[in-house]
């Protein structure tokens, strides 16, 4: 179980990942499954996010929500490379803010029951 929050950074997304993947496949899958349907309350769980960022969270389009929680759901179950690209917030720039998750993944199955998912999962944060 993973406790601690990480830094909404790309170093603190990996140190989280390597404690997720240092995970049994049950215990990661069933953070993919909260990660799928309980997004938002799985971001705030696992980082340090200030006022702002949560309401920015808590106010994304729910297509929005749906479609980060797959794609990360999918390379957590699947324990795919995930990559936080986050630009730091121009100091004085007024603007939106833009996530743009690239999901980079590709799978092989089989009628036998065989399958494999490769790739990773690059998620774009910038102003």
């Amino acid at each position: 179980m993973i406790t601690n929050k990480f830094t909404l950074s790309n170093q603190g997304f990996q140190q989280l990942q390597a404690q997720l993947y240092a995970l049994s496949n049950q215990e990661l899958n069933e953070q993919a499954i909260l990660v799928k349907y309980d997004f938002t309350e799985w971001v705030k769980a696992h980082f340090e996010l200030d006022s702002t960022q949560e309401s920015f969270l808590d106010a994304l389009p729910s297509k929005a929500i749906s479609y980060l929680a797959e794609n990360a759901s999918f390379a957590l179950a699947n324990r795919l490379e995930i990559i936080l690209e986050k630009e730091e917030k121009p100091i004085g720039v007024a603007g939106n803010k833009l996530i743009r998750p690239k999901p980079e993944t590709s799978v092989t199955a089989s009628a036998s029951g065989e399958f494999e998912a490769e790739g990773r999962l690059v998620i774009e944060i910038s102003y």
